[in-house]
Parts: structure tokens; sequence; C-alpha cells
């Protein structure tokens, strides 16, 4: 056998043991069964300290419960019919009770006792098990009562016997559980105020009281053995009030033995016995109760108090890291006026000796980086409070050069009606970026518009060698070919050029109705047809969202299957930041997974087409969704072969009108 588990056995063993022969002392009838039975609650402790696993640890506590059980009502005077009746009990109910305990608090099946006891749902817990536990346990007894003692077998009998192991549960084994918390070293928060004097003076009170209604029979001062149990309760912790609670029915238990106080026996030692019981159960219980009530509610307290100053060290820490932070950031709340800005934002939006608290943000005026001024609808702000993120790029006036920044409007925390608290907006300098996208897209803007011309030349001279070969019947085939290559050149040169175009094409923001720009761009694009869903508006350029459609639907015509029909769709809803996505799906050739993301780079192509392009249509697509704030992504249908090309943009106003 292990270490622990003879250490185990032996000491809740010798415990049973003493718990047993002090019950066994209080006999009060011809049943040999006894007023208390301390030996329950031990017996309880003792299986729910034993670990499940392995299965023999709870059987071998089970027949060592049983054989001392048999050995202490044998040795007291019980005869053997009944002291096997004894062991049977003694060993069903903490099993029956354990098993309710451990199904009704879920941690101790596996954990034992890692729960503290200290609460008021604990404790009502342990009771409701205790209490079904000990019924069949009832049951069993009184039958066997009713077989070899039809004399005293009765309904009263009954209820005392359940009463009796009940109470001997809840007040041993919550006043072990109590102690194993403290023993553990487990600290709950405590408003505890008694002090060692007060305790001693509350022990004295509850032995005082006792042992003046044992001396004057006609002042029964025990039933104010309950105050001195909420006293206990609202001062004290747990522990010493399971202590004081055991000590009180102790007294309780002890008074009725010897005839005396409120429930000794007149016409019945069965009610005597069983008023008695519940008296103690409800003295530890009102005690217990409050003590553990008021544990809880200082729990509660301090965890309270732990979260404020979590919340305030976070949000100091993120002001912070708000006020290092390079790119200026300005909160405002849902009337536009600021709440919060860093140093970078003071420095580059605001007047450096005016403090910009509760200043309205919208009296800023931005401008775009082609110097049309942003609408007061249009502002981030406002865009970001009527719901949904935003992003623009601005000129931010007042600096010794013109700079530009991508501002990102994000709303904060919605309203319970759904409207945000206000908004966050993130000035980031992409000067240098745009300053390099745009002499690299004039650069390719160049030389895309000097390929024109000798292109042009080639398909001028190619036209005239065809009038001159077909009239002298030569083979064609190698001029269709000069002509193929020039064709594609031309069209790589108009890529180049909407690819220019969509970097360069000055952005003329207003509201959008998607449906409508989606059915033009399908009537473009030959041999489509397309279903286009109800779409909402969206802010943006309507000439170049309708490139991206043109692109987008183009392709999905072009690299459909053989076999099937590409069946188009145009679809579109709001996500859960509020902005508008769009998407256009078909039932075509597909893109293999690995290519997904690297279909959206300039002159990349799904490796083993045969489809003639050019590789940039998506690269273009990418491009204007970006610029208007957005991303596009490419995924797989879920419901067979296709794509959907998905694409996020910046949803309208709710108030805004419609232009067309």
């Amino acid at each position: 056998m292990p270490r622990p588990t003879l250490l185990r056995t032996l000491g809740f063993g010798v415990a049973f043991l003493v718990a047993g022969f002090v019950g066994r002392t209080t006999l009060f009838d011809a049943t040999a069964t006894a007023l208390i039975w301390p030996a329950a609650g031990v017996a309880f402790l003792w299986l729910l300290a034993t670990p499940a696993t392995p299965r023999w640890e709870r059987p071998l506590a089970c027949a060592a419960i049983g054989a001392v059980s048999f050995l202490v009502n044998r040795s007291t005077g019980s005869e053997t019919p009944m002291a096997l009746v004894f062991l049977v009990v003694n060993v069903l109910q903490p099993v029956l009770a354990v098993h309710l305990c451990e199904r009704a608090w879920k941690r101790w099946p596996r954990v034992r006792w890692e729960a503290p006891f200290s609460s008021p749902g604990s404790l009502l817990r342990l009771v409701a098990a205790a209490g079904l536990g000990c019924i069949p346990s009832a049951v069993l007894g009184v039958t066997a009562q009713y077989f070899l003692f039809p004399d005293v077998a009765s309904l009263p009998s009954a209820l005392t016997w359940w009463a009796r192991n009940t109470v001997g549960i809840v007040g041993f084994a919550s006043a072990g559980l109590v102690a194993a918390d403290v023993l553990r070293g487990r600290r709950s928060a405590t408003t505890a105020t008694g002090s060692p004097l007060e305790g001693v003076l509350l022990v004295g009170a509850t032995i005082a009281l006792a042992e003046v209604d044992l001396r004057i029979d006609d002042l029964p001062l025990v039933v104010f053995l309950p105050a001195m149990a909420v006293w206990a309760g609202m001062r004290f912790p747990p522990v010493f009030v399971a202590l004081h609670s055991l000590l009180a029915g102790a007294a309780a238990i002890w008074i009725t033995l010897v005839g005396e106080g409120p429930f000794r026996p007149v016409d019945s030692a069965q009610v005597a016995a069983l008023s008695a019981q519940l008296f103690v159960g409800m003295t530890v219980l009102v005690g217990l109760f409050l003590a553990m009530s008021r544990q809880e509610n200082a729990q509660l307290t301090e965890d309270v108090r732990s979260a404020r100053d979590d919340s305030q060290r976070q949000a100091e820490l993120l002001r912070t890291v708000i006020m290092s932070m390079h790119d200026p950031v300005v909160v405002v709340d849902h009337r536009d006026r600021v709440t919060m800005v860093n140093r970078a934002a003071t420095r580059t939006l605001f007047v450096a000796d005016a403090s910009p608290i509760g200043a309205l943000l919208t009296t800023l005026q931005l401008t775009r980086p082609d110097g049309s001024v942003i609408p007061f609808q249009e502002h981030p702000c406002r865009m970001a409070l009527a719901g949904g993120v935003h992003r623009v790029d601005v000129d931010v006036a007042g600096q010794p050069e013109s700079t530009i920044h991508r501002v990102t409007a994000t709303p904060l925390s919605s309203r319970p009606d759904g409207t945000p608290t206000g908004a966050v907006l993130v000035y980031h300098d992409v000067t240098e970026d745009r300053a390099q996208q745009e002499a690299l897209s004039s650069f390719a803007s160049t030389v895309a518009h000097d390929l024109l011309n000798p292109i042009s030349a080639i398909s001028a001279w190619s036209e005239l060698m065809r009038e001159d070969l077909a009239d002298s019947g030569q083979d064609l085939e190698a001029l269709e070919r000069i002509e193929a290559s020039t064709q594609q050149m031309r069209e790589l040169v108009d890529g180049l050029l909407a690819d220019a175009r969509a970097r360069e094409f000055s952005l003329s923001t207003e509201v959008v109705d998607l449906g409508e720009v989606a059915r033009d761009a399908a009537r473009g694009v030959p041999g489509a047809e397309v279903e286009v869903q109800e779409l909402p508006p969206v802010l943006g350029d309507p000439m170049l969202l309708r490139q991206v459609l043109v692109n987008l639907v183009g392709n999905a015509v072009k690299y459909a299957a053989a076999d099937r029909d590409p069946a188009i769709t145009v679809t579109g809803d709001h996500d859960d930041l509020g902005d508008v996505v769009v998407r256009v799906a078909d039932r075509g050739m597909g893109i293999p997974p690995d290519h997904l993301d690297s279909v959206f780079e300039p002159f990349r192509r799904v490796p083993g087409t045969q489809r003639r392009g050019t590789g940039l249509g998506l690269a273009i697509c990418r491009r204007i969704v970006e610029r208007h704030g957005g991303r596009i992504v490419a995924r797989p249908r879920d419901d067979g072969p296709g794509t959907v090309m998905e694409l996020t943009l910046p949803a309208a106003p709710v108030d805004a009108r419609v232009s067309r």
C-alpha cells in the first residue's frame, strides 16, 4: 500500500473510531441508536479526501469505514444484527453524499479540496447532498428497526435517524472543510473584525448559557444559542464560526441528554431528539451562512477593487503607448469633441500653445492630396461615427512641407442603441510612399505612352503587308503571328496605362449606387451574363469602381470552364465593422490555393493557364480598392468549383444621398 494511502487510512480510521465512541455515549432509547453521530461527518471527509483513481482507493476506504463502524457498535453494546445494519448505513450515506457533492460541485471529483469551501453556495450544496444522501440510510435503518425493535419503529424515528446523520455530516464536514482551507494556506478576503478577546467572551457566553440552563430548570437559555451563532457569523471567520457552532450544538445535545432544557423528553424521546438535532443544525447553518456571506462579499469587493486597479494600470499603459507613438492619434466623443491626443497630434494637427481637448475636430479643414476640400459629412470623424472603419489620404496643412497622411478612423464601442460612443483617428505619414508610387507610376506611364507609337506603326505596316500578300496569294501565317504579338503588346500597354490611371487618377469620392455600377460594368463585358443582387451604397469613385467590376467580371468570363456556365453573381452586405463587402462569384476554372494571394501581384498569372492575358487586371483591382481604403481577397467557393473575389469598401453614411 502506498505511504499516502496508509497514512490517510490510519488518520481517518482513528478519527472515525474516536467520533464513533463519542457518538455512542449519547444513546437515548432501547434501539441503541445515538442522539448525535459525528462519525458521519468523518466518513464523508474520509471519502472526499480519497482520490477516485486508482479505483481500489475508495473501496478500501469504504471497507475500513464498515470495519471500524462494526467494531465501535459491537463494543458499545449493539447486537450483531443491528451492528451489521449500522455497518451498511455508515458506508452507504457518505458514498451517496460524496457522489452528490461531486456532481453538484464539479471541481471536487478531480482536485478534491482545490476549491475553497467559503461561499454560501458551497454550504447549501453540502446541505443538499447530505440531506439527500441520508434518506436511503434512514429508510434502511428504520426498516431494520421494524424487524428488530417493532415497538420503537415509527415516522419520528425515521426523521430522527435522518436528522442525526445529516447534522453530523453538515456540522463536522463543514468544520473539517473550512479547517482544511486554513491548513492549506488559502486566504480569502474577509471582513472579520472580532478580536481574540471578543472570541474568548463569545465562547465564555456560550458556555455560561449552557451552565445556567443546567442549573435553573425553568430558564431555558439554550434557545439563545442561535444568537451566539449570529454574533460569531457577523464578527469572525468561517473556521472559528464552525468550531463555535459545534460547541454550541454539543451544549444543546448535552443539556437534552441530561433531561434539561427546552428539548428534554416529555412525551416522546424521539420527538425530543429530533427537535434537538434540528436546533443544532439550524445553529450551525445560521453562523456559517452569515460568515460565508460576509467572506464572499469581501472577496467580491476585493475582486472589483483589483479589477479597477488593473483597468487603471492598463489605461495608464495604453496612454503611455499612445503618447509615445510617432503617428498622430486623436480620440473624439460622439459630438466630435477631442477627448485625448498624443504629442505627435499636438505638434502636427493643432496649434502648439492651445489645448486641443474639447475642440471640435470637424472644424479642422481637411484637403485631399489633389487639393480638393473634404466636405463636412465626409470628414473621417463623421464617417467613423456613422459606423464602420474609414480610411482616406489627406494633406495636412501647417507643415513646412506638404505632407500626406493616411487617416484611419475607427468607431469606439457602441452604446445600447448601437451608436458609437466616439472614434479614434490615427494619422500615418505616407508622403514618402506616395512619392515613390508617383515616380514609379510616372515611369510606367511614360514607357507605355512611348511604346504606343511603335506598336501603332507595326499595326499599320501589318495591314499594308496583308493587302500585298493577299493579292499575291502567299501564306499569311507569319503575318498573323506578327499581328497576334502586336495585339498582345497593345493589351500589355493598355494594362500599364490602366495601372497608371489607377495610381494617378484623383479620387472623386461620392456616394455610389454600387448595384447600378455593377450592372453597367456587366453590360460592358462581351458575353457576360451576370446576376447582380441588391448592393449597399458605398463611398468611392464611380469610374474606378466600375473599372474594378469590369476587370472581375471579365476575368470570370475569360476563365470560365468549358463544360459549365460561369454563373457569375455579384452580392454584397455589411460586415461587423460597418464596411460593405462585395462578392463576385463564379463557377469557372478556379484558382489553386497556393496562388490565391499572388494573383494580385503585377504580371502574375496562374501557371498552366492557356488563356491570353497581361497579369495586370487583378493588380489594378487591388490598387483601386486599396486607394479607397479597402481590401480585396480571392477565396475558393465552399459549394463547388469556382472563385469568390471579395472586396471591402467604405460604406456610405446612412443619411447620404446616392449618386447615380
